[in-house]
């Protein structure tokens, strides 16, 4: 009696977690499609490739480029010397072939 009494209170945890856990997928998913439906937000733009807006040209593409990753560096350093660390200088380095 007691193996009937285990698998039974084994089946209904079961399926109360699957219950419980269905309903916060299926609540989530309407709370998405509520909020995308009554405040929708802007939709991304797509990146832009080297030279594909006029009168720009590769250049200046390469210049934001390089900002945005002196940018990276900078916030990487900081993160991992918790502020104490300073990034003096950024150059290339020429790989060997």
């Amino acid at each position: 009696m007691e193996l009937r009494e285990a698998l039974l209170l084994l089946g209904i945890g079961m399926f109360t977690v699957f219950v419980v856990l269905f309903l916060v997928v299926q609540t989530g998913n309407l709370l998405i499609r509520v909020v995308n439906r009554w405040l929708p937000g802007a939709t991304p733009a797509p990146a832009a490739r080297s030279g594909s807006f006029p009168g720009r040209t590769s250049a200046d593409t390469d210049k934001r480029a390089d900002a945005a990753m002196l940018a990276a560096i900078v916030a990487a350093v900081e993160t991992v010397t918790d502020g104490q660390g300073a990034v003096v200088s950024v150059r290339r380095v020429a790989l060997e072939k």
